[in-house]
């Protein structure tokens, strides 16, 4: 499974957008999935306040794509409520967690 795949399964499970960045893009309340270099992956999540608690690094791509792809099954009733998805929804066109994040990804660099 490649990050193709993995993003063509995620819409199939209806899993909203804001919840998963498969470019590497730190955003909170999302598992973000990045190519680090010498074909090392990082999955990691961001907390609310752009805390970064959970992280773990795997030596193919395939191997990533399968670890986001079972946290989202471990959360996958959450994941495909309404409620969450019009939350995940608001927050992309939200002009203060658009600079947040801006700043989060910034500071990463």
């Amino acid at each position: 499974m490649d990050r193709e795949e993995l993003k063509k399964t995620l819409e199939e499970l209806g899993i909203p957008e804001g919840a998963v960045s498969l470019t590497g893009e730190a955003r909170p309340a999302c598992i973000s999935l990045k190519a680090l270099r010498n074909n090392v992956w990082q999955v990691f999540f961001i907390e609310d306040f752009g805390i970064q608690s959970v992280s773990d690094l795997f030596d193919s791509e395939e191997d990533a794509c399968k670890h986001v792809l079972q946290m989202v099954l471990g959360d996958l009733d959450y994941f495909q409520r309404q409620d969450v998805k019009d939350w995940y929804a608001k927050l992309l066109t939200d002009p203060e967690y658009i600079e947040f994040c801006r700043k989060l990804n910034e500071n990463r660099k």
